[in-house]
This record gives structure tokens, sequence and C-alpha cells, in this order.
């Protein structure tokens, strides 16, 4: 019997870290990451398969072309890439995106997705790391500030729980929805991907570095690669890496 596992953040869980790691190495007879064009994560891929007439288009769809041809023709590549992707040997296969959880994901979304991989898989797993309020809303703003995005909106950084994450329950079922909370302190050894590998027992050999393990401990980067060496780290998180290792 075939799993999938669909991890769907929330987001300022390390959800990037997790995609970046497994990307290109998760790959094996009991774990598929499916992996689509050379820069296309699962949360764009699915942005455009899910994408209807209720779902804005994202700044994504907007670089690349908002005309309705050139959409539906990308929407039908992805899905075909999906769709192989998952018709493999492996146990199990992971799916991670965090837009899932975001307001404009309504229930047509997520129910067609459902259907979209009930073709290959018998058992669907909704799996999630969530910030208290507090944490979030800090991480929030720490991040618009990053991005030169900061408004200081208490009303806009609050997380809404119930909006992001009611509809995973009615489509999967709450028994298949699991959702765990993200505190780096209690993570396993310190490291969200150790943290999930091991709560799904996904076998993920690589360890991390010293290096990055201190900046996973630090704020408010707050993020750890299951690697070996910074060489290994994608090139946008290198940068981040340099300014405070170097």
């Amino acid at each position: 019997m075939k799993r999938c596992v669909i991890h769907i953040g929330m987001s300022q869980t390390s959800s990037t870290t997790i995609q970046a790691t497994f990307r290109g190495r998760l790959n094996n007879s009991k774990w598929k990451f499916p992996v689509f064009a050379s820069g296309v994560s699962h949360n764009r891929a699915l942005s455009v398969i899910l994408l209807d007439d209720y779902c804005p288009p994202t700044a994504w769809h907007k670089k690349i072309g908002t005309d309705q041809n050139t959409l539906q023709n990308l929407k039908k590549e992805l899905t075909e890439k999906l769709l192989i992707e998952m018709d493999t040997d492996s146990e199990n296969f992971l799916i991670s995106a965090e837009w899932l959880n975001l307001e404009y994901m309504g229930l047509s979304q997520i129910r067609y997705l459902r259907d979209l991989i009930v073709r290959y898989a018998d058992n669907i797993l909704v799996v999630g790391y969530i910030r208290s309020p507090k944490s979030y809303m800090e991480s929030s703003f720490q991040q618009q500030v990053k991005t030169k995005k900061a408004q200081f909106d208490l009303h806009s950084l609050y997380p809404r729980y119930r909006q992001r994450l009611e509809k995973f329950d009615e489509v999967f079922g709450k028994e298949n929805v699991l959702f765990w909370k993200f505190d780096p302190s209690n993570l396993l050894n310190s490291c969200v991907i150790q943290d999930f590998c091991s709560r799904l027992n996904i076998n993920f050999p690589l360890i991390p570095s010293k290096n990055l393990m201190k900046i996973y401990r630090a704020k408010p980067l707050c993020f750890c690669m299951h690697i070996e060496s910074i060489d290994q780290v994608p090139l946008p998180e290198r940068k981040k890496v340099s300014k405070i290792i170097y």
C-alpha cells in the first residue's frame, strides 16, 4: 500500500529548510520527494495545479504570465509531472507546500489535490508544525523586516488557525491530520530535519554541520540544513549563512 504525506507548513516553521533538504535527495524505495522543473518548488507547482477562478494569482503567476492559455498549459504540464513522480515504486511520497494552508486555498482546491493523489496513494496523511500565536507573530514580523515589507499591524500578523487548518480536517478526516507544536528548543537534537524524519520514520542519514547547527539556534534566522558541507546549501541560504559565519 502506498501512502502520501502532505506537509503543509505552517509558515515560519522551517518549511523551506525541509523542502530544500529533501529536494533531489529523498528518492528511494521507501520515500520519494517529487521534483518538478528547476526552480519550481512544490509551492509554486501546486499554486498553478490548484488554480481556479476563486484562487487569486500570486506574484509567481504574474511573473510567468497570467493569461489564461499560459496558465492552463502550465497547469497541464505540472499536473502530468506530479502524476509521473507519484507513479513510482516508492512506498511513501512526500509533498511539502506551506502555501496550502493559506486562506485563499479553499476546500475546492484541497479536494482537487486529494482526488489527484488518491489515483496513486491508498492513504493520505496531512502533517504540519504550528507555532504558538506569539511565536508566529514574532517570526512573521522578523520575516517582514528582513524582506523590507514590515508593517506594524498586529491583526494581520495573527495566524488565524481555524481558517487555515480546518479545511484539512474536513477533506481528509481528523484522524488523518497531525499537527506538532513548533518550538526550536524541543526539536530532536535542535534540528527540524532530524525531528521531521523521526516523526515520520524517514531514514535520511546526512548529519547537520556544527556551524549550521549554531545558526539554527540563532535568531532571527532559526534554520538548520541536514547536510555535511556548506557547499550543499542552496545559494540563497548560503548567502544568509555567510553573513553570520564569516
